[in-house]
């Protein structure tokens, strides 16, 4: 049904963390977990996470996909293709005249599109990013851009209200992007726009997303409404509540069986 991201061992070397996703065992504790078998049997896709020291050089890349042959990678938004960390996502200007903000971010998305291409990919998914970078018209132009130069599509990430003031924050702002564009779910942090919007956490509006025709990639974690802090899944969550729900698991199955939907879990399980 779903699959884990090398987040949930941050900062250790990467391998060790996808080795450890893939000895994983389930726990049948976790009602939306089925069958007591190594992940590696049915886990075939793993989510690289820019929460380690190493970055992924094509090398790397390479190494990965010789040890698990089987296994599909993907990239998570600000995955390191460089050494040092870049801040990427779909406010960072790739179009316009301002041409030196231009070639810094261009340097990052070419380098992205090659590790992309050796996984060859047909999506890659990046953060709503900053209201301080773009509108959200800018932010549509930039999405557009970037898949002119991958060649493939490119889904955004909806976030929620913080300091920080991002893009695609409020509910408002995700039904907006929706109808326009492929993007990413992640119901933790639609967990916190219900908190900060103080708004009953209404689980048919998250359905109808889940289901949206342009939801492309959903992800699970937790958090207490305040900010986002990839803890385990707990109960009487939002995760728990919807894939409890078999009915309606079944509809999202059949977008997973057609190619047009991946679930990621993001829980970080170092922490409790």
């Amino acid at each position: 049904m779903y699959h884990y991201a090398s987040s949930s061992f941050p900062g250790i070397p990467l391998e060790q963390s996808v080795a450890m996703i893939k000895h994983m065992k389930v726990d049948s504790k976790r009602a939306f977990l089925k069958n007591n078998q190594p992940h590696s049997d049915f886990h075939h896709k793993i989510q690289l996470c820019p929460q380690h020291k190493e970055y992924l050089s094509p090398e790397t890349i390479e190494l990965l996909k010789e040890k698990y042959p089987q296994t599909e990678f993907y990239l998570h938004a600000n995955v390191k293709v460089f050494p040092s960390l870049f801040i990427k996502d779909a406010s960072n200007l790739i179009h316009g005249d301002k041409s030196f903000l231009i070639e810094q971010n261009m340097m990052y998305f070419k380098q992205l599109n090659t590790v992309n291409k050796k996984l060859n990919h047909q999506y890659y998914t990046l953060h709503a990013g900053y209201q301080k970078n773009s509108n959200h018209e800018d932010m549509m132009k930039n999405l557009y851009a970037l898949e002119a130069l991958m060649k493939v599509e490119v889904f955004v990430e909806g976030l929620y209200p913080a300091q920080d003031n991002y893009l695609m924050a409020t509910l408002d702002e995700y039904e907006w992007v929706a109808i326009r564009h492929g993007f990413v779910l992640d119901l933790s942090h639609l967990n916190i726009v219900f908190h900060k919007e103080k708004k009953e956490i209404d689980l048919k509006w998250i359905k109808d997303m889940m289901l949206h025709e342009n939801c492309r990639e959903i992800h699970i974690s937790e958090n207490d409404g305040s900010r986002d802090q990839h803890l385990p899944i707990k109960k009487d969550s939002i995760v728990l509540n919807i894939f409890n729900d078999l009915s309606f698991m079944q509809e999202v199955q059949k977008r997973i069986q057609q190619n047009k939907l991946t679930i990621f879990s993001e829980e970080n399980f170092s922490k409790k």
